[in-house]
């Protein structure tokens, strides 16, 4: 995640989601647990990284995770649900704790 992001407003679904805004503080990722490899992608030696547009809520959590760069279909699904699980400091804006969209890429390298 780009520390350097800032963040607007935008309205989705009845909410309030910020993103791109100097006036935003981004989200600080607290636990990051790395994906795990689906065996038929470690098979075939499959590498790279996986774009995500995450969505994380005014508590920290995440609430919408969607592929925007994707990198093999097993994979995808394996980055999305690894994010589901990330937990963050919120975002705030004027000290109070705000939901943003932002952009996680997620790496997978063979060891």
């Amino acid at each position: 995640m780009n520390d350097a992001a800032s963040f607007t407003c935008a309205a989705e679904m009845g909410r309030v989601v910020f993103t791109k805004d100097s006036t935003v503080t981004p989200p600080r990722a607290l636990y990051t647990p790395d994906p795990s490899y689906t065996k038929s992608a470690r098979d075939h030696h499959v590498q790279g990284i996986v774009k995500l547009s995450v969505v994380i809520g005014a508590d920290g959590q995440v609430r919408e995770a969607k592929v925007v760069q994707p990198l093999e279909p097993s994979l995808d699904e394996k980055a999305i649900a690894a994010v589901k699980n990330w937990k963050f400091a919120p975002a705030t804006k004027d000290g109070r704790p705000v939901t943003v969209q932002v952009d996680v890429e997620v790496s997978f390298q063979l060891r």
